[in-house]
């Protein structure tokens, strides 16, 4: 796959901040804004960013003319969304965080540097203890779990040949994780897959239902699939995570613990 980067973000350029899904509060929209300026950005926002219709930041059309002007904009060298969640079902090109020191460094980092991240499992991480070793190379893609799986059919990229990258905040139980791994399994989504790696899955450290936790479960529908899964990368849903470009290639290493992601920009 030939994957297509932008320039890389530089000290004086125009970033805008819209909102295409859920809406932020003024005071997580403020950070969000003195984040970008303090690395030297020239900060818009978007006309209907603190918009609200609902749990949305606004209605379809008016979400849609805020990221259709930021596009069309050739002097907006980024596009950054300050909330995810409801309304954006589509997979971002960096999944992460401006809020708190260690995200934002995280994410400037990809924006406005050009060197390949190397992400480690964290051994005390929930999911570092789900591993199956080998070493895999292909697109880095994916994201929320449950986004990914509500993709299938409408929009979900192709993944043969794909590392596919998994993180979810406990929302119910067992079985909603179950539910959309065995929906991207039986729908066929992941043939061809190169490899697993997993993120945050917070809320599930001290679940268990009939004597299994999420562990079993990821296991459970992982291991079959017959590629190199890693656990323990730190990103995702809770406090302070780091930043993962989607899009790049990558190189999951499970044996030596690293997932090596290639630049998000040129």
């Amino acid at each position: 796959m030939n994957v297509v980067l932008p320039p890389r973000v530089v000290a004086g350029d125009r970033v805008r901040l819209v909102s295409p899904a859920s809406y932020p509060s003024e005071e997580e929209l403020a950070e969000s804004v003195r984040a970008l300026e303090s690395w030297g950005l020239v900060v818009e926002v978007g006309e209907h960013a603190l918009d609200r219709h609902g749990y949305l930041a606004g209605r379809d059309s008016d979400r849609l003319a805020d990221l259709d002007d930021a596009y069309r904009d050739p002097g907006v060298r980024a596009v950054i969304a300050t909330r995810g969640g409801a309304g954006a079902y589509r997979i971002a090109g960096i999944h992460g965080f401006l809020a708190g020191a260690r995200s934002a460094a995280s994410t400037r980092s990809l924006l406005m540097e050009t060197e390949p991240a190397v992400l480690r499992r964290d051994q005390e991480a929930l999911t570092a203890a789900v591993q199956v070793g080998g070493v895999a190379t292909g697109t880095l893609v994916g994201g929320h779990l449950g986004t990914v799986a509500w993709s299938v059919g409408a929009g979900l990229p192709d993944l043969d040949g794909a590392i596919l990258f998994m993180e979810a905040p406990r929302a119910v139980g067992l079985g909603h994780v179950d539910r959309q791994l065995t929906q991207l399994v039986r729908s066929g989504s992941l043939r061809g897959l190169r490899g697993v790696a997993l993120g945050r899955f917070p809320g599930f450290e001290d679940y268990v239902d009939r004597e299994w936790t999420v562990l079993d479960v990821l296991r459970d529908r992982l291991e079959p699939l017959g590629v190199p899964v890693l656990g323990g990368i730190d990103v995702g849903h809770g406090d302070h995570p780091l930043s993962i470009a989607l899009g790049p290639m990558a190189e999951l290493d499970a044996d030596a613990g690293t997932l090596t992601v290639g630049p998000a920009v040129r």
